[in-house]
């Protein structure tokens, strides 16, 4: 049973990280769109109905926060990437993606640059952890190994000593 939940965490975890991966080609594909100038006079359900078009794990999240926003309930639509990815960064973003038309575009690539900073950041870091949890892991058995040769010294220290003891005692 234990091995069936580790499994269904494990698959979590690599949709997770796929999603998140997706994100970040989806902010680039939307910062392209901006530079390009055609990401300004676009709407929000627009361009989440591109979005959708490009990903794949995310591709339910942008349909349904394009359908939230056409029926007008924004809220909703803030809330459905945070349903999907479960994050701070996600709720914000769902905020910032449902909020498009309100965005003057002006400021849409300096938020777009910041949000994409942040999340790549946020890729690296994790990358970070699990490379230091691997090192240690790797690093722990040469620790025990050179603890064992300790111990061994001040045990075969030890013995000599009572050796020598003894052998005086009895002679």
């Amino acid at each position: 049973m234990k091995k069936i939940e580790f499994i269904e965490n494990l698959k979590l975890i690599r949709s997770s990280r796929v999603m998140e991966l997706e994100l970040v080609e989806a902010l680039a594909y939307l910062r392209n769109i901006v530079i390009l100038g055609n990401g300004s006079s676009a709407s929000a359900e627009l361009v989440l109905e591109e979005l959708a078009g490009i990903s794949n794990a995310l591709k339910p999240a942008f349909q349904d926060m394009a359908h939230f926003l056409h029926t007008n309930d924004k809220a909703s639509a803030e809330m459905v990437l945070y349903k999907y990815m479960d994050t701070g960064f996600s709720k914000d973003l769902g905020r910032f993606l449902a909020g498009w038309n309100d965005i003057p575009p002006g400021e849409l690539l300096g938020n777009l640059e910041i949000y994409l900073d942040s999340l790549r950041e946020d890729i690296i870091d994790q990358k970070q952890k699990r490379n230091e949890i691997i090192s240690d892991l790797i690093y722990f058995p040469v620790v025990i190994n050179a603890m064992l040769v300790l111990v061994d010294f001040i045990y075969v220290a030890f013995y000599i000593e009572q050796q020598a003891m003894f052998t005086n005692l009895f002679m």
